[in-house]
Parts: C-alpha cells; sequence; structure tokens
C-alpha cells in the first residue's frame, strides 16, 4: 500500500556526513586531540565526534549463510562469526582506574597510560575489572540522581553556565585493554572497526600509544576504523572516559548519573568492499497478504581502485530454513574509489507471516556481496519483520503551519494500533547502566506476563539486546533520540539551546541509521522534555529540524514530541499526566491520533484512575494508548555497613525478590542523596511498577487488569446455561489461540476447576463461551447468581513463541 508523503520545508535540513560522502581516509598520525572536546569552551560544543565513522546499522560480516542465520535466532550466536571479536564479557580483563577531574587526568596522559610499556605508580588506583559496568559499581566515584536539575555537584562546581562542562568534579576514567587480534579477523585488504555500544558520557579512544578517535552521546553506538593502528601481536587499546561533557547538558534526564564502559566494546573486519549500511522497508498490498520488499543498500569502497559489475543478493528464511525470497538482487555497477554507491533492491514476496506485538513473525535476511567474478565477498543479516504502519501523515505549510484536517487512526496491518506502554530505564542496582542480558529478559517477560504490550525507551537508544527480544517476542516500541535539556526546558533558553544544534542533529541521525530496521520499532521521537513551543524557529528550528529530519527519511513511521504537542508536522497529539477528562477531550473521528507519552506516575501507592483513562481511550478509535512512568524503580545497591548497619531485610527469609536475591542480602536499594550527591532529587526515582531488582510490586495487578485483552462477563442466565461473555479485543489471534483455565469460587475457596481448550472468539468480536462448572450437591448458605460470579477465569498463553504468559480476569 503506498503512502503519500508530502512535504513543504521552509528550511534546508542539515546535511550530515553520514547522509552521504564517505569522510576522507584518515591516517593514524593525522588524528590530533585538544583535549577541550568535552569542555564546551571555545566552541567545542559542536564538537561532538573526531574520526568517528558515519551512523549506520552497524552490519556484522559472517563467514556462510548459516552463521548469519543463526545470528539471526540467537542474539549472541553473532559472536560465533569469525569477524567479531568480543572485547568485553567475563573472560576479558580491562585496567581502569577514575580520578576527580581533567586536571588529574593529565598526568596519566603525559605518562603514557595509553602505551604498551606503561608502568604505574603506587597509589594510581589501577584495579582489575570486567566490562561493560558503570565504574559507581565498581568501587569508584559515586551516582548522581538527578531529575529537572544538571547533576553538577555544588559541593566541588558552584555554578556552570551553558554549554559548559563542570571542571572541578568530572570524574575521568581511564581504561587499558591488551588484545590480539584474531586470525580470523585479518586478510587482504580488510578493515577492523572498533565499536563501543555505550559510553557515558564523553571518550577518546587510543591504539597502540596513538589518537584514534572521540566520541559524545551516552547511548548510541558508534565505531571507529582502527585498521591502520593495529600491530602484529599484542596490542594496547586505552580509553579515556569523561562522566560529564558539554553534551550532557542535552542528556538532562530523570536519571541515575554513573560513569564509564556500560555497553559491550568489540571488534569488526569488513572488507575493503563492503556492505556498509542497508535499509529495510516492507510494503503491504490493501488486502495486507502479500508484500513487496523494499531494500536500499550502501556499498563502500575503501580501496583507491574502482570497481564495477559487482552484485548484491538478498534472501530471507523462515524458522524452518525456508527461503521465501527468489532471485532478489541488484547489480552494483559502479563505486569509485574511496567512495559509496547505494543500490535498490524490490521483489514480491506472497503471503509472508506478518509481524505484530502478537504475531512476531520473524524472517532472516542475508545480503551477500559478490564480486565481479561472483566470489562472496560478504554476508550480513537481520531480522526481518513484514508489517505496515497506516498513517495521515500531517502536513504543514511554509510556516510550518499545519494544514492537515482530517486524520485516519495509526493502524498496524490495518488494525487500530493500541500502546499498552511503559516508559524504561537502561538501571540495574549492580550493574549501574549496564543492564545484564537476563534483566532485560525478565524486563520483557514481566511486561507480557502483565499485558505490557508498547516500551518508550525513555529518552535514548537502548542495548541492542532488547531491540533484539522486542522484534523477536513482539513488543511495540517508541524509538526516541537521545535528547532532553529539561533544566534548560524554559523558552528564555533557547538561544542557548541553539548553540547544540549540531549535536541534535547527529544523534537524530544517529537513532534513525540504528534502529531503521527494527520491525517493533512503531513510532520515532525527537526525544523529551526540551522545550513547549509551537514556534519553528525556538532553539534554532531545532525541533522544526528533527521532526522533518524523521519525516524526510521515513514516511512509513509516524513522528512524536510531546514538546510540540500537535504542531510543526508532528503525526500524534501528546502530553504527560493529563486528566482522563482531558484525553477524551482529544478523541474524536478525524482528529489527530493521540499518545499520553507519559501517564499514571507509580510512585508509592498510586496507578490509580487507569480504568478511567482507558475508558476514554477505548472509546476513540483515534487514541492510541500511552506509557506509564515508569517500569522499574531506578536504584543502586548500597552494603549497610556503609551507612552504619540497619535492617537487613534481604537476608529475612520472607524477603520479596526476584533477580539478586543473594547478591542482595547485606544491602539496601539506594537513592538521591544517599551516595552524598548534592543536589540531587532524592526518592523521585523511586516510581517503577516493579522494583530495582525485578520484583512486581502491587500496582501492577491494576495495569495486568486493565491492559487486557479479553474481557470476560458473566452472561444474564449464567446460573441456567453457564455460560460467560468474552470480548476479545486482540488485533489478529483468536480465543482458539489459548488454553482457558477457570476456577469456581465460593469466598475465595475454589469448589470447582477445569481447563477449555476449544473456545472460540475472533479477534475484535464477542462471543458466548460455556463453563462445564457444577454446582456443589449441597448449596451454601446464600450460594445465587451473584456469589457465583465471583468466576474467576485464568488463561495460561502458549504463544508460538514457546513463553508462557499468565493473564488474570476478573
Amino acid at each position: 500500500m503506498k503512502k503519500p508523503f508530502s512535504i513543504f520545508i521552509a528550511a534546508l535540513m542539515l546535511t550530515l556526513s553520514a547522509n552521504g560522502i564517505i569522510p576522507d581516509k584518515t591516517n593514524a598520525a593525522d588524528v590530533k586531540f585538544t583535549h577541550k572536546e568535552w569542555s564546551g569552551k571555545d566552541g567545542t560544543e559542536d564538537v561532538f565526534a573526531v574520526n568517528r565513522e558515519a551512523a549506520s546499522v552497524n552490519p556484522v560480516p559472517f563467514q556462510d549463510d548459516e552463521s548469519a542465520v543463526n545470528a539471526v535466532w540467537d542474539y549472541n550466536a553473532r559472536e560465533k562469526s569469525d569477524y567479531l571479536q568480543m572485547l568485553t564479557g567475563a573472560d576479558e580483563d580491562w585496567e581502569l582506574t577514575v580520578v576527580q577531574n581533567e586536571d588529574k587526568a593529565a598526568p596519566f596522559r603525559w605518562g603514557g597510560f595509553m602505551n604498551a610499556d606503561y608502568k604505574g605508580q603506587p597509589g594510581d588506583g589501577w584495579k582489575t575489572v570486567q566490562l561493560p559496568k558503570s565504574w559507581t559499581c565498581q568501587d569508584f566515584d559515586f551516582p548522581i540522581y538527578a531529575n529537572v536539575v544538571m547533576p553538577w555537584q555544588s559541593k566541588y562546581n558552584q555554578w556552570v553556565s551553558c554549554p559548559n562542562a563542570p571542571t572541578n568534579y568530572n570524574p575521568v576514567g581511564l581504561y587499558r585493554k591488551k588484545f590480539t587480534l584474531d586470525s580470523s579477523m585479518k586478510g587482504n585488504g580488510r578493515r577492523t572497526y572498533i565499536q563501543f555500544d555505550g559510553v557515558e558520557s564523553a571518550y577518546y579512544v587510543y591504539v597502540n600509544g596513538k589518537e584514534v578517535g572521540y566520541s559524545e552521546d551516552t547511548f548510541s553506538p558508534h565505531r571507529f576504523d582502527i585498521t591502520d593502528y593495529l600491530k602484529d601481536g599484542e596490542n594496547i587499546l586505552a580509553v579515556e572516559v569523561h562522566k560529564f561533557c558539554d553534551g550532557t547538558w542535552f542528556e538532562g534526564q530523570d536519571m541515575i548519573y554513573d560513569g564509564g564502559i556500560f555497553r559491550d566494546v568489540f571488534l569488526v573486519s569488513s572488507p575493503d568492499v563492503q556492505i556498509s549500511d542497508y535499509t529495510v522497508r516492507t510494503d503491504l498490498d490493501n488486502t495486507y497478504t502479500n508484500a513487496e520488499l523494499q531494500l536500499s543498500i550502501d556499498v563502500k569502497n575503501t580501496t583507491g581502485n574502482t570497481l564495477s559489475v559487482w552484485t548484491v543478493e538478498a534472501d530471507a528464511y523462515d524458522e524452518e530454513g525456508n527461503n521465501i525470497l527468489n532471485g532478489a538482487s541488484a547489480k552494483v555497477d559502479k563505486v569509485n574509489g574511496w567512495n559509496k554507491g547505494t543500490f535498490s533492491i524490490k521483489t514480491n514476496v506472497i503471503s509472508p507471516k506478518l509481524w505484530s506485538a502478537e504475531t512476531p513473525n520473524i524472517y532472516a535476511l542475508v545480503l551477500t556481496l559478490k564480486d565481479d567474478k561472483g566470489n562472496v565477498k560478504e554476508k550480513v543479516s537481520t531480522q526481518l519483520g513484514f508489517r505496515e504502519i497506516g498513517y495521515t501523515p500531517t502536513e504543514v505549510d511554509w510556516a510550518y503551519k499545519v494544514t492537515t484536517k482530517q486524520w485516519q487512526p495509526i493502524t498496524i496491518n490495518g488494525k487500530r494500533l493500541l500502546l499498552k506502554g511503559v516508559n524504561r530505564h537502561d538501571t540495574d542496582p549492580f550493574n549501574g547502566k549496564a543492564v545484564p542480558q537476563a534483566t532485560m529478559e525478565e524486563d520483557v517477560r514481566l511486561m507480557q506476563q502483565n499485558n505490557i504490550n508498547a516500551i518508550r525507551t525513555s529518552h535514548y537508544s537502548n542495548d541492542s539486546y532488547l531491540y533484539w527480544l522486542c522484534n523477536k517476542y513482539g513488543m511495540y516500541m517508541m524509538g526516541e533520540t537521545n535528547l532532553e535539556c529539561h533544566a534548560l526546558q524554559d523558552g528564555k533558553n533557547n538561544d542557548a539551546k541553539a548553540k547544540f544544534y549540531e549535536l541534535a542533529m547527529d544523534r537524530t541521525d544517529t537513532a534513525y541509521q540504528r534502529l531503521k530496521n527494527n520491525p517493533a520499532i512503531v513510532s520515532w521521537s525527537i526525544g523529551n522534555e526540551m522545550g513547549y513551543t509551537s514556534n519553528p524557529s525556538d532553539a534554532g528550528g531545532m525541533f522544526r529540524d528533527m521532526i522533518w529530519y524523521f519525516k524526510k527519511h521515513d514516511n512509513t513511521r509516524p513522528v512524536h514530541s510531546e514538546g510540540q504537542g500537535n504542531a510543526m508536522g508532528v503525526d500524534m497529539g501528546s502530553n504527560m499526566y493529563p486528566g482522563s477528562d482531558w484525553v477524551g477531550g482529544n478523541g474524536g473521528n478525524g482528529k489527530i491520533p493521540y499518545v499520553m507519552c507519559e501517564y499514571d506516575h507509580a510512585m508509592g501507592n498510586s496507578v490509580g484512575a487507569l480504568k478511567e483513562y482507558w475508558d476514554a481511550i477505548r472509546a476513540n478509535q483515534n487514541m492510541l494508548g500511552g506509557f506509564i512512568w515508569d517500569w522499574v524503580d531506578q536504584s543502586r545497591a548500597v552494603p549497610l555497613t556503609k551507612v552504619n548497619g540497619g535492617w537487613d531485610y534481604y537476608s529475612e527469609s520472607y524477603a520479596h525478590s526476584n533477580l539478586y536475591s543473594d547478591l542482595s542480602k547485606g544491602k539496601y536499594f539506594a537513592y538521591g542523596g544517599d551516595w552524598g550527591d548534592n543536589p540531587n532529587d532524592n526518592s523521585f526515582c523511586e516510581n517503577g511498577l516493579i522494583c530495582p531488582d525485578r520484583t512486581e510490586q502491587p500496582e501492577v495487578k491494576e495495569v495486568r487488569y486493565q491492559y487486557q485483552s479479553f474481557w470476560f462477563s458473566p452472561d444474564g442466565n449464567m446460573l441456567n446455561d453457564k455460560t460467560v461473555s468474552v470480548y476479545n479485543e486482540n488485533n489478529f489471534l483468536d480465543l482458539s489461540e489459548f488454553d482457558i483455565n477457570w476456577k469456581l469460587l465460593k469466598n475465595g475457596v475454589s469448589v470447582d476447576s477445569g481447563t477449555i481448550s476449544d473456545a472460540e472468539c475472533a479477534p475484535l468480536t464477542k462471543a458466548k463461551i460455556k463453563i462445564p462448572f457444577t454446582l456443589p450437591e449441597k448449596h451454601y448458605s446464600g450460594m445465587n447468581s451473584s456469589s457465583i460470579s465471583q468466576l474467576r477465569l485464568k488463561m495460561l498463553i502458549v504463544s508460538s513463541r514457546q513463553e508462557l504468559k499468565l493473564l488474570t480476569l476478573r
């Protein structure tokens, strides 16, 4: 189904190197740091990258189809690629020390900490650590919790003006890692890249004593080409990390600040002619039966020679190994030396299994690059989901005033998209921002168990594993740019915000280029709490151009920005924490779709009025739903010995715990101020539906009930014909997909029970089902229809994902 795409642009969009030209080849001796890049001084707020590769999907090459396909079904199977070498993990040792600021870090640079023959001095504080892990969880430094204010510590820095970073307290972590390049990574003409998936917040990279590159943007992966820095045998990688930088002004989020390398670091080896990026689109026909797969593939030539008559081929495999594409390919006619060419494949696919959160059908897409002799040069792969988001693109005039008068509801595969969502931060009590894979798995499992089907990644790109999980197991996602400047949110700070225009556009480009192929992402967001304005010129046109960057680059997903409400061309209206009456007032046929990007603040004894919100949402087709703030209490575990003892709750036999039950003994979960941080926002980080160790809190039960998709109610003649009415709110799943475990309760005690395996109720319809209960032979006193209406149904759902979800319906 072709989507109309009309843009009326009054201002020239920023052109980034990431969007086209390959940067000139940089020799190892050419990169020189000023060591002011992080500071914000002398215009360095515009310096957020030095010798960094252009943003992309960051492909990992594989040696054959089998390894490429297996990496789609099993995320960690990527490590079996001959061309990927992990530098983080349980068996990888790093050296780390953390000092108070840049002045104290400088002597380490002068002393050559980046060199192989470096010998530290006694008292330098070096420790052997394993990564990824925030350094505040490795006995260095301390966490800081801030919401509205910037995390600059008043004890050290009384006044820090925008765009500067603090200088007195701004810890610097110095990392050293020895590695030897695997033999499989080497080869004639191959290029070696190092990728950092997440570093808080600015970092310098050295290899074998030489300056490689610099980057800001805490939550986004970035790559550097280190080919010309490597040597045979052992190499030394050194990384200098600054906890704060000028870019932290646009990471002013409601979160705990830690510091350090908190996501994976690894090496990737690619051929000198390589697939550097690719974009996947799936366009369904009007009946949502067949599809056109549209691929745009960038081929980068890092040699000095012109290539011609190469080919790129596409295959897509289901889990049984069937290839649903037949000979899909494109000619790579010509790519000049040190240049990039873009080539397209379009192919029809008959009756693919469609992707949605209810039916997350995934294929393994494999792209193969062959040279002019037919030799395989490279293979890359990704998760492929066939799905289509239907929406009305909002149009504007020359002044960015909205000209669209009527909107259609936002749909997925032709059915109304309903987001039963939560906001989620990267937070772990024992690892900081480094959330282990098992913890991310538990997050998704608990969400699905409690009928949550959507995540807003507040407010940045998350770990790649979370996107993989959401694609595989079915969760809708709002993909967010790493941008929030809460402390500068007021309109009087527009000039200060405008200084970061280039940084904002870079982060927007990075978020899009990295995340664009994930079927789970159903909408884009430019970030959070930067300014409430409908003036397109505010902040140097930053908000306007971020919105239109997404609209220009991707007409298959709607764009959200709460700060702009329904102005400047956003494709949905949005509010934080509106009343249910306000929500209802935004409903109506033809009105712009509406979402609560944050609502029902889950702090303490809260999460009330969910029914009133969802009554309003369910009553209006233009309503998208909302994202509760938020999923998990932010905290860091602190030993009780550091606070002179106290109640060791987690050592008690009755303690409620989920993950980390043994690690939690002798500790408590701390919040703002408990680490000596000042200023801080105290316990305002404790507003999750679950505890830091992923133990469910009582309010989750109300969320589970209001977010459910099967609604049971007793029929008026229930005693006579033993029927129950059911409404199926799912878009694609029939009730027959599930078993219904039922119980007949009297005063909370089961007097009969059973399982129904053949009940039917089509999506978005009502039906009646028989419940074959038997009343006790001797009726209890007071047994009547009202007491029998305490029928409680539990459904044990076994989906095609082989995941168990328990839904309690009352």
